[in-house]
């Protein structure tokens, strides 16, 4: 994937938290692992999906990261509009 600088960086989340309890550092971090294959199987759409559920809940680095896969259409459809908002 030509995807970077997509914003890779240590998320704190306490042990026992995941993003099905709806934490949304939570699915940056396996949109994270999604993305790089980092021990699940790469896969950039699902990691979108993620930082999606992640931006629509405020959270910066999930916008981000959505934002960045939409601008050059990495796993999903281009979209610059919907990129800059």
């Amino acid at each position: 994937s030509a995807l970077f600088p997509i914003t890779v960086f240590v998320i704190t989340v306490p042990q026992g938290i995941s993003a099905e309890q709806k934490v949304p550092e939570a699915y940056v971090r396996l949109g994270i692992m999604h993305y790089l294959g980092r021990g699940v199987t790469k896969d950039t759409y699902q990691a979108a999906t993620l930082f999606k559920t992640a931006a629509d809940m405020g959270e910066r680095y999930g916008q981000y990261n959505l934002a960045t896969q939409l601008e050059v259409g990495d796993g999903v459809e281009q979209n610059l509009p919907l990129a800059a908002e």
